[in-house]
C-alpha cells in the first residue's frame, strides 16, 4: 500500500509540474465547457421555438375524416397543399406530411388497424422533430380511439394507464 502512495504522488507531482498541463487538463475545460453548453442549449432552444412557429405540413388523403380533423384542430399545425410531398419536405417547404387512407374512419370503425404515413427529412433536426410531435398526436388520437372502444364494451377505461401520477 506504502508503494502505491509513493506512485501517486509522483504521478500527481508530475502532472502538476509544467503550466502546460495545467492549463491543458483544469483551466480550459473550465472555460470551454460551460461555453459549448450554453451553446448547444441555445441552439436546441431556437430549433425548438422555431417549429413550433414554422409548423408547415401536408395531408395528403382522409379528407373529412376524425383523424385528419383531429390534427387540424391542433394550434400548431398549419396546412399546406402540396403536389409533391417528398419534394416539398426535401426542399424545406414542408417540415413532414402525411399520407392518410382515405377509408381511414371506417378501418377504424371496423377496428382494423390503419397505416398513416409520415414522410419526413431525416437530415434536418427540424423535420425529425415535427416528426416526433406529430407521432404524440397520433398516438394521442389512437389512445382516444381505444378508450371509445372499450367503452363500447363496458370496460374500465383506466386499463390504458396502470400507473397514475400524482403531484404535490
Amino acid at each position: 500500500m506504502n508503494k502505491s502512495a509513493i506512485v501517486f504522488k509522483k504521478e500527481l507531482r508530475d502532472l502538476f509540474r509544467d503550466r502546460k498541463t495545467i492549463l491543458v487538463s483544469i483551466l480550459i475545460p473550465l472555460v470551454i465547457f460551460p461555453f459549448m453548453f450554453f451553446a448547444i442549449g441555445k441552439a436546441a432552444s431556437s430549433n425548438t421555438k422555431s417549429v413550433e412557429e414554422n409548423f408547415h405540413i401536408s395531408i395528403k388523403g382522409g379528407e373529412n375524416s376524425q383523424f385528419v380533423n383531429f390534427i387540424k384542430q391542433e394550434p400548431k399545425i398549419k396546412l399546406k397543399e402540396s403536389e409533391n410531398l417528398e419534394e416539398d419536405v426535401k426542399d424545406g417547404k414542408l417540415l413532414l406530411a402525411l399520407e392518410v387512407p382515405n377509408n381511414i374512419d371506417s378501418l377504424i370503425k371496423d377496428e382494423k388497424q390503419a397505416g398513416v404515413n409520415i414522410i419526413y427529412d431525416n437530415t434536418s433536426q427540424q423535420s425529425m422533430m415535427a416528426q416526433s410531435i406529430i407521432e404524440n398526436y397520433i398516438q394521442d388520437y389512437s389512445k382516444q380511439v381505444v378508450a371509445v372502444r372499450l367503452q363500447e364494451r363496458n370496460m374500465n377505461t383506466e386499463i390504458l394507464t396502470p400507473v397514475k401520477i400524482e403531484y404535490r
